[in-house]
């Protein structure tokens, strides 16, 4: 499935959070960092968006340039978020055994990356699985890292039993320093490989999951199939961009959103028609919305909240509240409620 055409350009934003979020405990990326990325954390906390793999590139790039540790690839691979468990990961921890895990992920890895895939064959006492990253899209080594890592690190935590790794492969050179590798993935190493691959003794992959669960198996299933044929509206895609560039400070212009999309003006103009809306009411909602929760934090006065939504002034933004709401910002803030 990992061909699927609606899943080419995006990827979950469960993907992107879990890096993320783990960077930001390990002080690898901070608040002020994700904004000149363009990462809206805001965004991200929404399970049901994806977001356009070009971001999750630019973090790992920027991680690329700036991290001096060693093996961050395997240090974020190491780490399971509770927080960032995506439909994939949630639907691989109801399969029966290791085995079913391992195909489960392999045949909808679609769900969290379009970039990403693995294969599996069986040689003698042994099962190779192999991986394989777009890296001419940009990725560096370290997102290998982490994806290899991740593999062992999920599979020792569904089994809840050490997974005993019978060699490791890996097509980039010999790093510095080898000690979390062989934490990972045992002693047996071989770096400048052809192919990325992990090999383990086939007797693994009928390691009872410990979570495995039918029922909730099958909803993950049909989840998943929805997700996979059912993806993101323009409109909806729209709407996650308005609120990734308000979070970041950029403009908040069709003209900034078609760029953020790859998409031409004309082209985003066409699709949001085709949906029955346009751009102008998608801006005004999220407009309208975002006036609650500024008013609501009481961070922000009539006069900051108005300019903070690009209104040159309040009265423009005590009009339009009022056409919203019934009410001017200031009879809503003195009722406390609409």
């Amino acid at each position: 499935m990992s061909g699927n055409p609606g899943l080419a350009d995006t990827v979950s934003n469960a993907a992107l959070k879990d890096l993320v979020d783990t960077c930001l405990r390990l002080g690898e990326l901070s608040p002020s960092a994700l904004s000149d990325i363009g990462v809206s954390l805001q965004t991200l906390e929404n399970p049901q968006l994806r977001c356009p793999e070009a971001v999750l590139i630019d973090v790992w790039q920027w991680l690329d340039r700036h991290s001096k540790r060693p093996a961050l690839g395997l240090e974020i691979g190491s780490v399971i978020n509770p927080a960032a468990k995506g439909l994939l990961a949630s639907w691989v921890s109801q399969a029966n055994n290791l085995g079913e895990a391992l195909t489960i992920f392999r045949d909808n890895i679609a769900l969290m990356s379009p970039s990403e895939s693995w294969t599996f064959a069986k040689e003698g006492d042994n099962c190779v699985l192999e991986f394989q990253l777009a890296v001419e899209k940009g990725y560096p080594n370290m997102a290998i890292e982490r994806s290899l890592a991740a593999l062992v690190t999920w599979g020792r935590a569904l089994c809840g039993v050490s997974l005993d790794i019978e060699k490791a492969e890996f097509a980039f050179t010999l790093p510095a320093d080898t000690e979390l590798y062989e934490a990972i993935f045992g002693d047996n190493l071989h770096f400048g490989a052809a192919h990325n691959r992990l090999i383990l003794r086939k007797p693994l992959l009928n390691l009872p999951v410990l979570s495995g669960n039918e029922f909730l198996k099958a909803m993950m299933a049909q989840a998943a199939r929805q997700a996979l044929v059912k993806q993101p509206s323009c409109s909806e895609r729209v709407l996650a961009e308005i609120a990734n560039a308000y979070e970041v400070g950029s403009a908040l212009t069709i003209d900034a959103i078609s760029n953020a999309l790859s998409l031409s003006r004309q082209t985003l103009y066409r699709k949001l028609k085709q949906e029955g809306c346009e751009f102008k009411s998608l801006l005004e909602q999220f407009k309208k919305e975002q006036a609650l929760l500024l008013l609501q934090s009481d961070r922000l006065n009539v006069t900051s909240a108005a300019l903070s939504l690009g209104y040159k002034d309040s009265s423009s933004f005590t009009k339009a509240f009022k056409r919203w709401y019934g009410v001017t910002p200031k009879q809503y803030l003195s009722a406390g409620d609409l």
